[in-house]
C-alpha cells in the first residue's frame, strides 16, 4: 500500500513536470492526493503490528518526529534542485526521492503476502465491516482530530500576521516565533514518546496538554508582551503541543480492533484533514476583519472543544 501510494504520488509530480500547464495541475493534484492518502493508515498499521506495546509511544514519537524533520528539509532540498535542475527537474527529483525511499519496503512485500495467504487458508476473520468501526469512541476521536487540526492550522497559518497586528511587531518576530514553535514542537514529540509509554492514562496526558496549550493561547491574545516574552510563550506552547502527540495517537490505537488499526487511523485522519481545510479559512476571515486576537482565542476555543 505504501509503495503504490508513493508511486501514484510520484506519477503526479512527473506528470506536472512533463506537461506544466494549468489544467494538468488538477489531474496531478488528484494523483498526489491519492498517493498521500495511504500514508497514515498504512504506516500506523505497520507500526502497530511490528512494535511491542511497551515501546509503542516512542515508536509513534519517532515516526512523527521524522515527518516534521521531512517538512523542515523540503525547502532547502527543493531549492537546491531548482537551482541545479530547474523547476521541472526539481519535480522529477522529488518524485524519484519518494520512490527511492520505498526500496527498503520491497523485500517485505512477498513475506507479507505469504502471511495473508496463511491467514486466508486458516479461515481467520478477514476484518470488521466498515460500519462496525464507527463506534462512539472512533467518532469522538474523529471530532477530536477535526477540532485539534482547526486550532493548530489556524494558529500556524496566521501567527505571523496576527502578531504583527496584535503587538505591532515586525514580521521577523512572528517568523521567529513560528520557527521556535516548530522546533520546540518536535522536541516535545520526542519527549512525549517516553511520556506515552510511562503514563497509563493517555486521556489524562492529552487533556492536560490541550488545556495548557489553550491557556497559553488565551494569555497571548489577552495581554501585551514584549517580543522576547511572546516568542518564549509560543515556544512553550510548541513543547506542550508536541508532548501530547504520541499519547493522542495511542488513544486511537486503544480503541481500534486489532485487525482494523489502519482503517481506524484512516477514519480519524480524515477528520484531521477536514479541520486543516476549515481552520485557515476561518482564520483568514478573522484577519481580514481585523480581529487578530480571535486567532489566539479561536485556537484556544477549538483546543477546549478538543478536550470535550
Amino acid at each position: 500500500c505504501l509503495v503504490l501510494g508513493a508511486a501514484i504520488g510520484a506519477a503526479g509530480f512527473i506528470l506536472l513536470a512533463a506537461f506544466p500547464y494549468y489544467p494538468v495541475m488538477f489531474l496531478a493534484g488528484v494523483l498526489i492526493a491519492l498517493g498521500n492518502a495511504v500514508y497514515h493508515p498504512a504506516d500506523y498499521s505497520i507500526l502497530s503490528a511490528e512494535m511491542s506495546q511497551a515501546r509503542m509511544g516512542r515508536a509513534y514519537s519517532a515516526h512523527t518526529f521524522s515527518g516534521y524533520l521531512g517538512f523542515a528539509l523540503v525547502p532547502p532540498v527543493m531549492f537546491f534542485f531548482i537551482y541545479t535542475l530547474g523547476a521541472r527537474g526539481a519535480l522529477v527529483a522529488g518524485a524519484l526521492i519518494g520512490l527511492a525511499l520505498c526500496l527498503p519496503l520491497l523485500p517485505e512485500i512477498p513475506n507479507e503476502q505469504r502471511k495473508l495467504r496463511v491467514r486466508a487458508s486458516a479461515g481467520r476473520k478477514q476484518g470488521s465491516s466498515p460500519w462496525s468501526l464507527l463506534t462512539v469512541s472512533v467518532v469522538a476521536l474523529t471530532l477530536m482530530f477535526t477540532t485539534l487540526s482547526m486550532s493548530t492550522s489556524m494558529m500556524q497559518t496566521f501567527m505571523v500576521v496576527s502578531l504583527a497586528k496584535l503587538g505591532g511587531f515586525p514580521n521577523s518576530v512572528g517568523e521567529t516565533a513560528l520557527t521556535c514553535f516548530m522546533i520546540t514542537l518536535v522536541i516535545g514529540v520526542l519527549i512525549g514518546g517516553f511520556l506515552a509509554d510511562g503514563v497509563k492514562s493517555k486521556s489524562l496526558v492529552t487533556t492536560g496538554g490541550f488545556g495548557a496549550a489553550a491557556a497559553i493561547a488565551i494569555v497571548i491574545g489577552a495581554f501585551s508582551f514584549t517580543a522576547m516574552a511572546t516568542i518564549a510563550l509560543i515556544a512553550v506552547m510548541g513543547v506542550v503541543a508536541g508532548l501530547i502527540m504520541p499519547s493522542r495517537d495511542m488513544l486511537v490505537r486503544v480503541v481500534s480492533p486489532p485487525d482494523a488499526v489502519g482503517r481506524v487511523f484512516g477514519i480519524v485522519t480524515t477528520g484531521f484533514n477536514f479541520g486543516g481545510m476549515l481552520g485557515p479559512v476561518l482564520g483568514g476571515w478573522l484577519v481580514d476583519h481585523d480581529m487578530p486576537r480571535l486567532i489566539f482565542f479561536g485556537s484556544a476555543a477549538f483546543m477546549l472543544a478538543t478536550i470535550a
